[in-house]
């Protein structure tokens, strides 16, 4: 195959500089996956330094990097700079991998003045990834690799992508690169869902396999945001790289004029940038918030430590600015792909474990069954939990049970999923989806209700009520003697007068009481069920206004101050709590 250099003149919109003119710069960017420099020789690493010496490159975006594990117990991308006279790098774990890490990484001639890795959620796909940001004095690059199975898994990638870039530098008049390994050919949809936002600057010349070479996956896009940009030539590197790696490598010369002196950012001066300052901050906090809640998990004795970082999640999302932002969904995407991980891992022998989603979806597991309560993925057009992560959440339940009507409580798509995959949902007697059971024991009597495996649950659903509506409070009795009770949103009066006294009514002692955080008498409703542990639901709401997104600090405030003898957990979202007698 012969290398074919391409000509794309002025490709972005030119804008007009401000202050004095600076001299034009030109620049060599390479889009290379090295397979660890492991694919067909034990180590070609040396040969890779020597190639991209060759090619003169200032920026490499580099895929299928090791870091210190046990398949290659060295730092790759360190070593690699070290043979290119110890240039600046930075990498970006994807996932832990053989006690070390796995990756991108970019290497660059220049000064390195801010980096970041953005975390991107595993979703439909094989395993979660990453990209690895620089910024320098004139101009910024990226390194990515998307999934490699799932196109729904890429497009959640790329979108992704295109969001945190819109955030952070859609300010910027730098020119932004964004190279890597796609898994995409030319005309799919992640790569038209890229172009809404960038320009391809690479030719789509075969890059993979080198053995074979028979498609185009790998790309070098410039960002739209006016940043003016020529491109000189764009080539793939087919003649002595076969055994290199499995890719060939993309080669993309451009040209373009910096800022002048007195316009370029730096990533810490936020003057006249608040929204920049706050987006940054967000992103910081959140990412403490997530370290914090692990190395201080649930527990009826909160630290000061956590209950620090769930009110400092509290002031992050009563700020409106987060409702919709990367930050929120990143954090989300990491909790959410937590639970997923428990839920794959066999579950315990003895006790109940209990994992709270978002709002007032839990999923609870004991004796072998698993069952889901008001899953709820999404609210108006904003989408808090991935399809493709509630997806395998669903898939991983045996029935799923709607408290009442309430679109926060019932998600139509939720139910429609577990439709799909033969799973039973089960929902008040008004609830209008044809798809879900009709439930509701006016009698408080318990009724042996169908699994998706033929199995049955013995399940009592308590006549509750959201003022008028109906509202189900399921109680749930499980194979190895093990029970929970889910609310739902119960606030009703007249419902008080069965329900301070209910524990006479139900089949036997409840171990697990999950009740909403706003209920109507709490201390009294709690003490009617005499639970053994008590676990909150539906704080912070993000479709209601702020005074209205109960706080977790709040809920915890509610349980010291009502002191109550029975234990009481406050769960993030995200987050189990396992329980044993």
């Amino acid at each position: 195959m012969k290398r074919l250099p391409i000509a794309i003149l002025s490709i972005l919109l030119a804008v007009v500089s401000c202050g004095k003119k600076n001299d034009t710069r030109t620049l060599t960017l390479v889009s290379y996956n090295v397979g660890a420099f492991s694919k067909f020789e034990e180590n070609s690493m040396e040969d890779v330094a020597a190639l991209l010496e060759g090619l003169e490159a200032d920026f490499v975006a580099l895929n299928e990097l090791d870091s210190c594990n046990l398949r290659h117990p060295s730092y790759q991308l360190q070593d690699l700079s070290e043979l290119l006279g110890g240039r600046p790098f930075h990498f970006a774990s994807a996932f832990p991998y053989a006690e070390g890490a796995y990756g991108n990484g970019v290497l660059s001639k220049e000064d390195i003045i801010a980096c970041h890795t953005i975390p991107l959620s595993k979703g439909s796909g094989s395993e979660p990834r990453s990209v690895a940001v620089v910024e320098t004095r004139d101009c910024v690059f990226a390194s990515v690799h998307l999934d490699h199975r799932s196109e729904e898994a890429r497009l959640s990638q790329m979108e992704a992508i295109n969001f945190w870039f819109d955030r952070n530098y859609g300010y910027s008049r730098k020119p932004i690169f964004l190279a890597g390994d796609f898994n995409s050919l030319p005309d799919s949809p992640v790569i038209k869902l890229a172009e809404t936002r960038w320009e391809r600057i690479s030719e789509t010349t075969f890059s993979y396999s080198t053995d074979s070479p028979h498609e185009c996956i790998d790309y070098i896009f410039a960002f739209r945001n006016g940043a003016a940009v020529t491109v000189l030539s764009s080539d793939v590197i087919t003649e002595g790289t076969e055994s290199l790696s499995d890719h060939f490598p993309v080669v993309v010369k451009v040209q373009f004029t910096p800022a002048a002196e007195g316009s370029v950012s730096r990533p810490w001066e936020y003057w006249r940038h608040p929204d920049k300052y706050l987006h940054n901050e967000a992103d910081v906090l959140f990412g403490l918030i997530d370290e914090t809640l692990q190395r201080y998990p649930a527990s009826p004795d909160a630290s000061p430590e956590r209950q620090l970082a769930l009110a400092s999640l509290d002031a992050l999302v009563h700020e409106t600015r987060n409702d919709d932002s990367p930050q929120l969904h990143a954090f989300l995407d990491r909790r959410m792909a937590r639970v997923v991980e428990q839920l794959n891992a066999p579950s315990k022998k003895k006790g109940i474990e209990i994992f709270k989603l978002y709002n007032d979806g839990f999923i609870v597991r004991s004796g072998g069954v698993t069952v889901g309560f008001d899953l709820c993925a999404t609210r108006g057009r904003v989408k808090f939990i991935q399809d493709a992560v509630m997806r395998t959440i669903i898939g991983r339940c045996d029935a799923l049970f709607i408290s009442h009507r309430d679109p926060d409580h019932a998600d139509g798509g939720v139910v429609s999923m577990a439709s799909e995959m033969g799973i039973p949902v089960y929902a008040p007697e008004d609830y209008r989806n044809g798809m879900a059971t009709k439930v509701r024991m006016k009698d408080f009597s318990s009724h042996q209700l169908p699994l998706r495996d033929g199995r049955s649950l013995e399940v009592q659903a308590l006549p509750g009520h959201q003022d008028s509506l109906q509202n189900n409070i399921y109680v749930v009795a499980f194979p190895g003697g093990y029970t929970a009770a889910h609310c739902g949103d119960q606030y009703n009066r007249d419902d008080l007068t069965w329900l301070k006294e209910v524990s006479s009514r139900l089949s036997g002692p409840l171990d697990v009481l999950i009740i909403d955080c706003w209920a109507l008498e709490m201390k009294e409703t709690i003490t009617g069920f005499s639970p053994r542990l008590v676990v909150s639901g539906h704080e912070n709401e993000m479709g209601h206004t702020i005074d209205h997104r109960e706080a977790f600090w709040l809920t915890q405030y509610k349980f010291d101050s009502m002191q109550i003898p029975f234990p009481s957990v406050v769960l993030c979202w995200g987050e189990g709590y396992s329980f044993k007698r």
